[in-house]
């Protein structure tokens, strides 16, 4: 009787396995240090341009500039000579003026909701750290707010 040939049914099932094996390993890998970068960015520990710009590719904002860093953003403070009055903030009824920090990156946005566009004028995140003044009481997920004279929405899970 001549030796059979063929596909050895037991070897390519180990290669397969394999090769799942690595392939879920390696994604399960990449996923661990893209979430351990967030964590450091969502903590203010990153303020590294690359890595802005490669969350702005991921994000389809390929061409656009990239949103500034929390460094790249803070602006230095006026000297009392020149600094500006704050102005009245408006108040809603039933509602105290409180300040809140910023906790996370967070849209000031015009409207209450995720899909309004940003407040002209302001760079698509305040960065963390950022005071803010909350003008009312919370409108769904967002809270009204005041921040350098202008007026818009802030998400509530950002503010602290």
């Amino acid at each position: 009787m001549a030796p059979r040939r063929g596909i050895n049914l037991p070897i390519v099932i180990a290669v397969v396995m394999g090769l799942g094996f690595g392939a879920s390993a390696f994604l399960n890998m990449a996923q661990y240090a893209r979430s351990e970068q967030d964590k450091k960015l969502l903590r203010g520990e990153i303020t590294d341009l690359k890595y802005q710009v490669e969350q702005d590719r991921l994000a389809g904002n390929v061409g656009a500039s990239p949103s500034p860093s929390p460094e790249a953003s803070e602006t230095p403070s006026p000297s009392p000579d020149t600094a500006p009055t704050p102005s009245a903030s408006p108040e809603v009824a039933g509602a105290a003026a409180r300040t809140m920090t910023v906790r996370t990156a967070a849209t000031f946005r015009s409207a209450p909701n995720a899909s309004a566009a940003h407040v002209d004028g302001f760079p698509n995140k305040l960065p963390v750290g950022t005071v803010v003044t909350v003008t009312g009481d919370k409108n769904g997920s967002y809270y009204p707010a005041t921040y350098n004279g202008s007026n818009g929405y802030l998400l509530a899970d950002a503010l602290r």
